[in-house]
């Protein structure tokens, strides 16, 4: 059994919420997340989760994408060509600094109607949307099918379920 305790000191994950509130099928979600590093083989690092609506994730995909729609996930990337940024350090961990890997912003709207489409309850699809804002935090991207994203993804879930 994975002790959340020791993965919770190593890694850190900030959930918060804009204009929802945490729901039932929301509970666990931090040691998933906790769980979803460790089997990634990530070590002091830190990420940041947004829950909100619709209106607020299009006009995030508007900014970033220009595509004038919801989505259900978005993974913003910390790492840029010199390596991984952040305007304030993290704590030290061990004597190391934690490596900022950035912030998913799921919309739940989003993520019910896809739980109602795909007939999956809504808190499979939350593991979903972490485990796929996560990797692509990591840098995969499932428009290249060679990544294997979407096949890591899943396999994931299956056993982290």
């Amino acid at each position: 059994m994975i002790d959340n305790t020791e993965l919770s000191e190593q890694n850190t994950v900030d959930i918060s919420f804009r204009s929802i509130n945490k729901q039932l099928w929301m509970n666990g979600m931090e040691d998933f997340c906790y769980r979803i590093l460790k089997e990634l083989g990530k070590r002091k690092t830190e990420l940041s989760i947004l829950f909100c609506k619709d209106d607020f994730i299009k006009q995030l995909n508007i900014k970033y994408r220009s595509i004038k729609s919801a989505t259900d996930v978005l993974a913003f990337n910390q790492e840029n060509d010199n390596g991984f940024v952040r305007q304030t350090p993290l704590p030290l961990y061990d004597g190391e600094r934690k490596q900022y890997l950035g912030d998913i912003v799921i919309s739940v709207d989003t993520l019910l109607k896809n739980a109602l489409t795909f007939k999956v309850e809504p808190g499979e699809e939350l593991k979903r949307l972490i485990i796929h804002g996560i990797l692509h935090l990591i840098g995969m991207d499932h428009e290249k099918p060679e990544s294997g994203m979407i096949k890591l993804q899943e396999k994931l879930l299956e056993r982290i379920k």
